[in-house]
């Protein structure tokens, strides 16, 4: 697949919040995404026409997240991946991810959970956690031990439930008393997309400044991460087979594109046996054919998030 999606956060020109751009692709023998923080007024980077690279339209109306895709009959994806960020250079100077000057609190929280925790006497180290009633709120409320959570320092469980045995005995647990409400913590309490994948109802949201899909447990009755920070190499695939199997403009442009590519490649693999055509005629009609299908991709509107966040422990 010679194609990468770009999934834009817009929003709006007076929010005073950094747009953000995700550059997902896989192709099962690799996958990746990259997320950045764009300025302001930026949107979709728009590529030098001599570049063989086609970008499907978008018509930007009210802030919300956009899909576009970027494909190319002569470069793979990586190759697409590379020209978009250097785009992106020119445009803004610099890719670094501005952070927000939370890190000091987050530190002081963290030393102050491990402490407790390691001062328990407990020795069954799956009985040992700290109550979050036992810490400070001013330093150590319940955004900033998500956020904790998140960066995987420290892991939640909620009840009298027992530590999963498979998890870093060493990380401080800590316990929740109140279930973590998901509205509160996916950008504006919307999920972008809601839908069956793999048999299960999955959901597609901007969490803590990250493109991240959650897979609803029925017998929990709350929503699990599917993309951690623990799996890098696989949150492309994920989020792109999520949208390929509930977003039908998306899977059946990908679909054409595919069929496109191919019948290029069979036929440039051809003109060593059977000089009819040159080169130049079969990519001109062939770009020609791939113009044709890059056609824009709606999105549909944003649903609200209902449920809590399942502890991830």
């Amino acid at each position: 697949m010679s194609c990468l999606i770009a999934i834009l956060l817009y929003t709006g020109l007076n929010s005073g919040i950094h747009n953000r751009l995700v550059l997902a692709h896989d192709n099962f023998a690799e996958s990746f995404r990259m997320t950045y923080f764009l300025n302001f007024d930026q949107r979709f980077p728009e590529l030098d026409e001599e570049i063989p690279i086609i970008k499907t339209p978008t018509t930007y109306r009210e802030a919300g997240t956009y899909f576009s895709a970027y494909c190319s009959l002569e470069k793979d994806a990586f190759s697409i991946f590379l020209d978009v960020s250097r785009q992106l250079v020119k445009e803004i100077g610099d890719l670094r991810i501005p952070h927000k000057n939370n890190f000091e609190k987050e530190d002081f929280c963290f030393h102050q959970i491990e402490s407790k925790f390691r001062a328990k006497k407990d020795p069954w180290i799956c009985n040992k956690k700290v109550s979050v009633k036992n810490l400070k709120q001013n330093t150590c409320d319940e955004r900033v031990v998500v956020k904790l959570a998140y960066d995987r320092r420290i892991s939640l469980i909620r009840g009298f439930q027992f530590r999963n045995p498979f998890v870093n005995g060493q990380r401080p647990l800590v316990r929740l008393i109140n279930p973590i409400e998901i509205k509160n913590y996916v950008e504006g309490g919307q999920f972008i997309r809601i839908g069956k994948y793999n048999g299960k109802t999955h959901a597609l949201a901007w969490f803590q400044g990250n493109l991240h899909l959650f897979v609803w447990l029925e017998m929990k009755k709350s929503w699990k991460w599917k993309t951690l920070v623990s799996n890098v190499g696989y949150k492309g695939r994920f989020i792109i087979d999520f949208l390929r199997n509930t977003n039908p403009q998306i899977r059946n442009v990908m679909e054409k594109i595919d069929e496109v590519v191919k019948e290029y490649k069979d036929e440039r693999q051809n003109i060593a046996i059977s000089s009819q055509s040159e080169p130049r005629e079969i990519s001109s009609h062939h770009n020609q054919k791939l113009q044709s299908l890059m056609l824009e991709i709606y999105t549909s509107p944003a649903v609200p998030a209902v449920g809590h966040l399942y502890e991830w422990l």
